[in-house]
């Protein structure tokens, strides 16, 4: 380990981005002490921001061009978010409902889940709080509770709380400051996430060469951005505690309507009744291991569990 504190960035940090280096294995350990000290400052930063919250981890983005970052490493941050076993959770809603060429494509889990972050790049450190519009339980979990008076007004008042100068970009809106952020603006997220593919951020940068972040004290200002992004992180980001998209009872309705695998046989008729072909009447053509059934729907055969289906 190089780093085991925090001791701030240096111009050498920084220049390990340029894109003559990004896909070059030949800078892997240079980035790796990148990396390392990131590590320390999420370290730092977990005792404070989620030690005690169930359900969320900490992690790192990899050093190493490879298939999950277009074999180009052109930043590294270091990432809070939900936790394996919440990932699980809402994968079967992500997966219905988002494309899986765009899942592939930005296959990290910090951007297919709510996030706070720190990243470097070429140009300096950016701080805040991201969702990416494919994450979508996170994105319509934001988009229920700016229905509801009670959780909007509670919303807007965690927003009045950052700092006037941190920016925001919600979608393919022009990035703004808080201050200079109206209301409706968040409210037409829900009506911009079907139309294009972007990101929700709350974020600060610092640039390169800001005497800030040479020093361990860097730590300390952005342990003090993220404590009220966490407060919003905390009430945006989607649980079976915080389910303002009511998907907990839809679960439970459906699992009381699933189908048991010793009632389905090959040639019977079943009935879609989620994800991209809900609605549509297929035949079963096979049945697979692991709760898997293979229906023929038209022309196409599509592999769906017991609880997409019902007998019609």
């Amino acid at each position: 380990m190089f780093f085991d504190r925090f001791t701030g960035f240096s111009a050498e940090d920084f220049a390990v981005f340029e894109e003559k280096k990004q896909q070059s294995n030949r800078f892997n350990l240079d980035r790796l002490k990148v990396k390392e000290k990131i590590e320390a400052l999420g370290r730092f930063l977990a005792k404070d921001l989620i030690n005690g919250i169930p359900g969320i981890k900490w992690g790192v983005t990899d050093h190493v061009p490879s298939l999950f970052n277009r074999h180009k490493v052109d930043n590294l941050a270091v990432y809070f978010t939900r936790d394996e076993g919440q990932q699980r959770l809402v994968a079967p809603y992500i997966d219905s409902r988002v494309a899986l060429p765009e899942q592939i494509r930005d296959a990290g889990e910090y951007l297919r889940n709510l996030s706070l972050y720190i990243s470097i790049n070429l140009t300096g450190i950016q701080v805040g709080l991201r969702c990416h519009s494919t994450a979508y339980v996170d994105v319509m979990n934001l988009v229920a509770t700016l229905k509801k008076d009670e959780t909007r007004s509670a919303f807007y008042e965690l927003i009045s709380q950052l700092d006037p100068k941190i920016y925001a970009s919600l979608g393919p809106q022009e990035e703004q400051t808080i201050s200079e952020l109206q209301p409706e603006q968040w409210e037409e997220i829900g009506e911009n996430v079907t139309q294009s593919i972007f990101f929700i951020s709350l974020y600060q940068n610092f640039e390169a060469t800001a005497p800030k972040l040479q020093n361990a004290g860097f730590k300390d200002d952005a342990l003090r951005l993220l404590k009220p992004l966490r407060d919003i992180f905390i009430f945006w980001l989607w649980s079976e505690s915080n389910d303002h998209l009511g998907l907990v009872e839809q679960r439970r309705i459906q699992q009381q309507a699933m189908v048991k695998p010793e009632q389905l046989k090959i040639g019977a008729w079943v009935r879609i009744v989620s994800g991209l072909f809900s609605g549509r009447r297929g035949k079963v053509i096979d049945l697979e291991h692991k709760g898997m059934v293979r229906v023929k729907i038209g022309k196409l055969a599509v592999r769906l569990s017991f609880d997409e289906i019902k007998l019609k």
